[in-house]
């Protein structure tokens, strides 16, 4: 599990590399500070495993974490039409938290069935961006 950080870490950055060029070049001339934070935010995350020796993974996580969503679901709502898909896949995280964290099931993981709200309200904001980045890249072709 040595490496385990550095992977999260590289995960984090070669993600959000894509995502500023692509939303640097669509949001070109606009304001485009909502794009910085949420891309830089995603590398803090995958940074936050390296603060675990002085006891501050858990807040430099949900910070970056905090600040990458909000970031991105702003520049989705102010540069994009497809916030209503970003509002959908919210409610559908909701609706699997709430299902999740209702579930006696010995089969589901005990961590995310524990912080099963959170945990999907996380991919949400994960994966919103990319849907709405596909929209808009399908729509300009």
């Amino acid at each position: 599990v040595k490496y385990g950080r550095h992977l999260f870490f590289a995960f984090c950055v070669l993600t959000a590399l894509p995502l500023l060029i692509f939303w640097l070049h669509y949001s070109e001339g606009m304001f485009q500070l909502p794009i910085f934070l949420a891309c830089g935010a995603l590398m803090f995350v995958g940074a936050a495993a390296e603060f675990k020796e002085i006891g501050l993974t858990r807040n430099v996580h949900f910070g970056s974490a905090l600040v990458c969503a909000a970031g991105s679901q702003l520049w989705i709502a102010l540069y994009t039409k497809w916030w209503i898909v970003s509002l959908v896949v919210f409610v559908a995280a909701a609706f699997l938290a709430c299902r999740i964290k209702g579930t006696d099931s010995d089969t589901m993981v005990t961590g995310i069935k524990k912080n099963a709200t959170l945990y999907f309200f996380e991919m949400a904001a994960f994966v919103s961006p990319y849907f709405a980045a596909l929209g808009c890249y399908l729509n300009a072709v």
